[in-house]
């Protein structure tokens, strides 16, 4: 329940004087308190003197001294008027130095609470001693009020010596009990000031609210006027105070406000002008069904609209009257839904999302309707045909390359049985004049047999990065792949000292790809990234969603980095920085989120690592059917 501002201002004010109230209460009770224990020790002190002193006359020996005070008829009286007229005082006993009770009173009472003093004879009998009154005196506020409270026997107690020899103790027990029942009564008049002041505190913020709250009001009926569209609302607020300030603001809002409107109303056709210059389809209906707005694209594509007028009722054959049916019941965006729309050549199908539309208030205003052709399909076919084309071609290379290479072979082989023969013959002439000069020809031998070598390299990576590829195309869950190559690289990163960190998050959306293609690009880029952390550092995997159609794949370490100068070339073909680099991997990477319809970029510092953010398309959720 949401509370006025005029409720919560009563309500400070009266909970900020309850508390006042509440304290001030608390101190009185305390203070009371205080004084009520103070003066039952006082008077029950006076009561133990007097007892002592008549004591003192009575006993004559401290053998016979039992036996006197208990059959001496001015100690009872006295015992009895302590209790009788003394309102705190429970019981008035006499003990030996045993505890023992002498001399005690009243009678005992069977409902009393304290076990010990339940006996029909307590005369005669252990008394055990209680807590002095001393005690709570000395504790603070909270432990007198709670001593007071717990109804916990209490006593004050005067020793006693015969001929200055210790004889026994006079205990007065004090009851809290009744102590709490004295403070009781003279505390009602401090509630009844209490409840008063409360009552003052609700009736006096109340009043104080509506007067300071006026403006408040005054400003809130401005805002009404200016939301309903009413131009040129000024405030009359009382001048001289910050509230007069507001009203000035006020006004001068309310003048740019009515100025803004005046300009977006000449604005309006200008932005119909936009809307219509989109391809996509987009329509405004209301609440009851009628048309508000269509741009040209919603008209000239959407059968039975072109003839349909802004205010009118969609008709029964409207394609998309269902979807909006179901917007307006359920206040849920829908979408994208797949919709096959009569067209002049049969049918065409169309990608339509419908969002609701509401008021500042939160009331229903209408829903928007979004539509777009699915024609790209045909763009994407003939990107088919061409790729296919550009593999037709590949293959013709990739046979050419093949061509070449068992040449290759060949010559490799012929050259290395004439550098055997070129040796064979060296040392067969010995000393006799040769016909070949055989020290000069072998480095050129070498020199070609390295060099043939080399082309052999060359064709085959060609081979390898040309040969073609079948997607095996289905969702993959990035955060499982990532996990595994993480494993696999897991014995070779903690040999060079690299922690791996997966950051990918399991809900994160499914790429579609190659499973295995995909892992394999992810090795070499954990690979590349090992290996330019020769000291150790963090490789670390991260996944993010790029809108709706792709998510990001970033790949970072803290290596040495990349230079400048390499970046427009670290995807060539056999372009590494490594000396026994073949520099196959990061072309097969480059070649792998190609093939997947992704794109990959890289962000290096030298001396303070790389990143490679790899953009691969998100699994396709099928389109669901309108029912």
């Amino acid at each position: 329940m949401r509370l006025s501002l005029k409720t919560k201002q009563a309500l400070g004010v009266t909970i900020t004087v309850g508390v006042v109230v509440c304290i001030l209460s608390l101190i009185n009770l305390a203070t009371l308190t205080r004084v009520s224990l103070a003066e039952s020790k006082m008077r029950n002190e006076m009561l133990a003197a007097f007892i002592f002193r008549r004591a003192e006359t009575v006993v004559s020996s401290r053998e016979q001294g039992v036996e006197q005070l208990r059959t001496d008829p001015h100690i009872r009286d006295l015992l009895d008027s302590t209790t009788a007229y003394e309102r705190n005082v429970s019981y008035a006993a006499i003990v030996d130095a045993k505890n023992v009770v002498v001399a005690y009173s009243p009678e005992p009472d069977p409902d009393v609470r304290d076990p010990q003093l339940r006996a029909r004879n307590p005369e005669g009998q252990m008394l055990e001693p209680q807590s002095q009154i001393d005690e709570l005196l000395e504790g603070g506020i909270f432990s007198q009020l709670q001593g007071v409270l717990s109804d916990r026997p209490f006593e004050v107690q005067l020793p006693m010596f015969i001929r200055r020899e210790p004889f026994g103790t006079i205990r007065i027990g004090v009851s809290t009990l009744l102590i709490w029942q004295d403070l009781k009564s003279q505390l009602q008049p401090t509630l009844w000031i209490a409840l008063a002041a409360l009552v003052v505190a609700v009736v006096v913020s109340m009043v104080f609210s509506n007067w300071m709250l006026r403006p408040i009001h005054v400003l809130k009926a401005g805002l009404a006027r200016l939301g309903k569209g009413e131009e040129g609302v000024q405030l009359d607020l009382p001048p001289g105070d910050e509230f007069a300030d507001l009203g000035s603001s006020f006004n001068i809002l309310s003048a740019e406000l009515s100025a803004v409107r005046a300009k977006l109303a000449g604005h309006a056709p200008g932005v119909e002008s936009v809307v219509d210059q989109l391809e996509d389809a987009v329509a405004v209906v209301n609440t009851k069904r009628e048309l508000v707005f269509a741009n040209a694209a919603f008209r000239s594509n959407v059968p039975g609209l072109a003839d349909i007028a802004e205010g009118e009722t969609l008709a029964d054959d409207f394609p998309y009257r269902r979807l909006v049916a179901r917007v307006l019941e359920t206040g849920e965006p829908q979408g994208p839904l797949a919709i096959d729309v009569p067209a002049a050549e049969g049918t065409v199908q169309q990608s339509v999302t419908a969002h609701p539309l509401s008021e500042a208030t939160g009331r229903p205003m209408g829903v928007m309707v979004v539509a777009r052709n699915l024609s790209y399909l045909s763009w994407v076919e003939n990107t088919l045909s061409y790729s296919r084309k550009l593999a037709a071609l590949n293959r013709l290379l990739a046979s050419v390359a093949h061509e070449v290479k068992n040449p290759l072979n060949a010559m490799t082989i012929h050259l290395e049985l004439l550098k055997q023969k070129l040796r064979a013959s060296g040392g067969e002439l010995g000393a006799e004049p040769a016909a070949v000069d055989v020290p000069p020809v072998m480095p050129h031998v070498s020199i070609i047999s390295m060099e043939i070598r080399r082309l052999d390299e060359v064709v085959q990576g060609f081979l390898k990065f040309s040969r073609p590829e079948e997607l095996l195309l289905q969702p993959v869950e990035l955060h499982g792949l990532l996990q595994e190559v993480s494993e696999v690289m897991g014995p070779q990163a903690h040999a060079s000292g690299v922690t791996i960190v997966n950051e990918c998050e399991p809900t994160l959306p499914k790429v579609s790809g190659d499973r295995g293609m995909l892992r394999q690009a992810f090795l070499n880029l954990a690979l590349n990234a090992c290996q330019a952390m020769p000291q150790g550092g963090v490789l670390r995997f991260a996944a993010v969603p790029d809108g709706s159609r792709f998510v990001v794949v970033e790949v970072a370490d803290t290596g040495v980095g990349i230079r400048p100068e390499h970046m427009e070339k670290l995807f060539d073909l056999y372009f590494s920085t490594k000396d026994k680099g073949s520099g196959l991997g990061l072309s097969m990477v480059y070649r792998t989120v190609h093939l997947h319809n992704g794109s990959i970029e890289v962000e290096s510092v030298p001396g303070s690592g790389a990143t490679f953010r790899l953009r691969l398309p998100r699994a396709e959720v099928p389109a669901r059917q309108v029912a």
